[in-house]
């Protein structure tokens, strides 16, 4: 009896272990991308070279440590830094207040979906003359809709929310406004169907080309790079006083390389010409890295806030 359960203890650990070894071996292994929005984001942007001047920080990073807010250069500037230099620039820039808002407040959830606008009197919407209303735009909703109804029931407003990605048809419940379309740097439709359409395009379409967007709320996985220089560019921001952003690098945790750095940073020394400053800064934790050279705890994604500050 003994001898015959010591045979079938034997054969349940062999099974065990042939069963485990099989599952880790031969399970198929995820895709090397990530979809979303139509971009096809690889996971790794290639390898990371530490040169010799990555491990210490250069003349130029003392530097920046010393002094209490650094500003970006000009492009001729940018283009001489080397790769660590650009990193360091950015997640410095982008980390740090650059103006001090005497009243704050959190609008949605404390989680992800809430966003914080500063609501100096200053710098709170205004009403149009066309729609007797504030008027607010959204892109990004994921199907969390606490800021916009924060921002409906705090301040009054009209608020227009954007997101192709829900397959949500259009609807108004009260004043919010659900437009079952996207933004992007041209009007165009995806592979997956999604109506995309430039900001101005977005404003004409709506009848809100003469009228006030006071706070523009952008949180659209990496579509921010080429939508933020098409606004900048050729949009009409006079009393968006409140910019949310979501900047990605990336949709996930990779470290970056030089021209990616060098191109975010281009595109944040453009807010600050036009006039923005951050005055809230969060990291988000999902795209979190651990720097190849320097070994810092870095994330490739961040939630910001812009006040118009001239």
């Amino acid at each position: 009896m003994a001898s015959h359960f010591k045979r079938l203890v034997f054969v349940s650990t062999v099974l065990g272990i042939g069963l485990f070894l099989f599952v880790t071996l031969y399970r198929p292994m995820k895709p090397n991308v990530f979809i979303k929005q139509d971009i096809t984001v690889h996971m790794s942007s290639g390898e990371i070279t530490c040169n010799t001047e990555d491990y210490e920080d250069t003349d130029v990073i003392r530097s920046w440590k010393k002094k209490d807010e650094i500003l970006i250069p000009n492009s001729e500037r940018l283009e001489t830094l080397f790769r660590e230099e650009l990193a360091y620039l950015y997640h410095r820039y982008i980390e740090n207040v650059q103006y001090r808002c005497k009243r704050k407040i959190r609008l949605g959830s404390i989680e992800d979906g809430g966003w914080d606008i500063c609501d100096e009197e200053k710098l709170r919407p205004q009403r149009n003359k066309s729609t007797s209303s504030c008027l607010v735009y959204s892109f990004g909703i994921n199907n969390d809709f606490s800021f916009d109804e924060a921002i409906r029931d705090y301040y009054g407003c009209d608020v227009h929310c954007f997101d192709p990605s829900m397959n949500q048809d259009d609807f108004d419940r009260g004043k919010i406004h659900f437009h079952n379309l996207g933004i992007s740097s041209r009007d165009e439709v995806t592979r997956d169907g999604w109506k995309l359409l430039r900001y101005n395009s977005i404003r004409s379409q709506l009848g809100h080309t003469k009228d006030i967007i006071s706070i523009l709320k952008i949180d659209v996985e990496m579509y921010e790079w080429s939508v933020l220089p098409d606004i900048l560019d050729t949009a009409d921001l006079r009393g968006t006083n409140n910019i949310a952003l979501e900047f990605h690098l990336e949709l996930s945790s990779p470290e970056q390389n030089r021209e990616r750095y060098l191109s975010a940073l281009k595109l944040l020394r453009k807010l600050y010409e036009a006039g923005y400053r951050i005055f809230w800064t969060h990291q988000n934790k999902w795209c979190k890295f651990l720097s190849k050279c320097k070994k810092e705890l870095r994330t490739n994604c961040h939630e910001v806030n812009f006040v118009k500050s001239e």
